[in-house]
Parts: structure tokens; C-alpha cells; sequence
């Protein structure tokens, strides 16, 4: 019996152990090579010992099955300590806070970002979504709505705010009438818009009962607080 029970409680170890994300104790360089045999991408998880949010990932997302099944089919998952030996790839990677989580290439170039504490679900979601859209420069020209608001909130994982405001203003100004008035197209609206006094406000007003027959939610809800807020 005691075997038994020894027996089901090795096997229940053994399989938490697998469903885990398996982040390996190797270098960057090694972990590119192995990606690149593998058929995979490279996901650096960047921690500190402060870090609360960090722990709760570790502790409550990663671990997960549905979580570890994923990440160790598509990475070669590491996680690094951002203030001690993964320091050095911190400051390459320009890493300003945490948990901050970067996917590269085989030859260590960029193609996604994300940052802060999620639970499983949406950290699986986000991180599928980045790499479908990465952020590479290459892949912005392409200037579907998708690539776009990817690339965007990618940029603002970074705090690159300026570089934001740049992407949209040329994406928004690329777009037709038609196109600006596309559900797709959105966030440029919404997510991306500060403040009402802005041209991109001012088209959203102009057109407001051609955007009212779209329904969406979060243009109605916008057009809403400009009409509040110039009572």
C-alpha cells in the first residue's frame, strides 16, 4: 500500500514537473543555439528579488499546464535576474521595469515584448498576439490594423512615447475615409488619442453619425465624454 501511494504521489510529481514552463539554466547564447535547432523562439523572463509581481507570475502563471504546454513549445524559456547575472542582457534590451518578457529571433533580435503580472489566460493571449504581430520595423510597413496596434502598445511596453505618437500619426494619415471609419481601426481613436484636442478627435466628431452607425462601443463612449467635457 505504501508503495502504492508512493508510486501515485511520484507520478503526480513527475507530471506537474512537465506541465511547467521549463526554464532552462543556460546561457543566451545557448539558448539561441538550441532555438535554432529546436525550431523555436527565445522568451527571457526579467525578474528582481523585490519584485512582487514577479513572484506572483512564478508562482501562479507559470506553473500552470495550460502555460508550460505552450511556452515550451514554442521558447526556449529562460529568466533571468535583471539586477544580477541577467543584468548585462537587461541593459542591451533596454529593460525599465518589471517582470518585462522579450522574445527574440535565433540571432537575438526583438520581435516582442510584454510587461506586469497577468493571469494565465491573458498572459497566453498577449503573448501569442506579439509574436503574430512582432514589433520588427520590417513588418510595420506592412500597415494592417493588427501590426499597427500591436507594434504600438509594444512601444509602449518600452516607453517609447514619442516613436507612438509617430506610428499613428503616419498610420492615420495613410488611411482613407472609408478605412478611418473601419471597426478595425479603432484604437487609433481610442487607445492612442490624449485629450480631445487633437486632429484625430476632431475627424471622430465630424463624423460622429457615420461612426454612431458602426455601434462601436468605445467610439460612442468617446464622442460621450468630448460632448461632456465641452458642456
Amino acid at each position: 500500500m505504501r508503495r502504492l501511494l508512493a508510486s501515485i504521489l511520484f507520478s503526480f510529481t513527475i507530471i506537474g514537473a512537465v506541465c511547467q514552463t521549463d526554464f532552462r539554466d543556460i546561457s543566451f547564447d545557448e539558448a539561441r543555439k538550441a532555438a535554432s535547432r529546436e525550431g523555436k523562439l527565445v522568451f527571457m523572463d526579467f525578474y528582481t528579488s523585490w519584485c512582487g509581481p514577479c513572484k506572483r507570475m512564478t508562482d501562479q502563471v507559470f506553473p500552470q499546464k495550460s502555460v508550460g504546454d505552450y511556452m515550451n513549445a514554442t521558447f526556449i524559456p529562460l529568466k533571468l535576474d535583471a539586477e544580477k547575472g541577467g543584468s548585462e542582457l537587461a541593459a542591451r534590451y533596454k529593460v525599465k521595469s518589471y517582470p518585462t518578457y522579450i522574445v527574440t529571433d535565433t540571432a537575438g533580435h526583438e520581435i516582442a515584448r510584454l510587461s506586469c503580472a497577468m493571469p494565465a489566460e491573458e498572459f497566453l493571449e498577449k503573448v501569442r498576439h506579439a509574436i503574430d504581430y512582432g514589433m520588427t520595423p520590417e513588418r510595420i510597413k506592412e500597415r494592417t490594423p493588427q501590426l499597427v496596434e500591436a507594434y504600438a502598445m509594444q512601444l509602449v511596453d518600452k516607453g517609447e512615447y514619442r516613436n507612438i505618437n509617430k506610428i499613428i500619426d503616419e498610420y492615420y494619415h495613410s488611411l482613407t475615409d472609408s478605412q478611418k471609419l473601419d471597426p478595425a481601426n479603432t484604437f487609433v481613436f481610442t487607445t492612442f488619442t490624449m485629450g480631445f484636442d487633437n486632429e484625430r478627435t476632431r475627424y471622430m466628431i465630424e463624423h460622429e453619425e457615420e461612426f454612431k452607425k458602426n455601434n462601436i462601443k468605445a467610439i460612442n463612449d468617446r464622442i460621450t465624454q468630448y460632448h461632456r467635457f465641452h458642456k
